[in-house]
């Protein structure tokens, strides 16, 4: 939880200093109170990055994950290109940044910093979850 924690402060650290590299490459949605963001048993076409508000993730298993800005969302249902495991709805009002499939790989090949930050986010989410 700490690692967690300590990631969320520096995705936000992130966000702050590099908002207008985001903007470039990413598309902005402003999501009301309980809206859906993606079902569990879908396939993912892209990362959503919070950057406003908060988020509830309802597992299959049962499980419930809140999560704040500065997490990505649907990343290893992303990486592993597999169904989501569990569907994730606003709980306020929020704002998310979309990063589609085809502009992830954009970012990968032209080394932008925001593919750099995600990369790293990713990497840490993953292996500190052990998903």
């Amino acid at each position: 939880m700490l690692l967690e924690t300590i990631y969320n402060m520096e995705s936000i650290r992130f966000l702050k200093q590099n908002m207008p590299s985001l903007t470039e490459v990413a598309s902005a949605h402003q999501y009301r109170p309980g809206q859906i963001l993606f079902y569990a048993e879908h396939f993912p076409y892209g990362l959503f990055i919070l950057t406003e508000g908060e988020v509830e993730i309802q597992y299959l298993t049962g499980f419930v994950e809140h999560v704040r800005p500065g997490a990505i969302l649907g990343a290893s249902a992303f990486l592993k290109n597999k169904a989501y495991c569990g569907t994730a709805k606003t709980i306020g009002s929020a704002k998310l940044y979309f990063i589609s499939k085809t502009q992830y790989q954009e970012l990968k090949e032209q080394q932008h910093p925001v593919n750099h930050w995600v990369t790293e986010l990713l990497y840490h989410r993953l292996h500190s979850k052990d998903v």
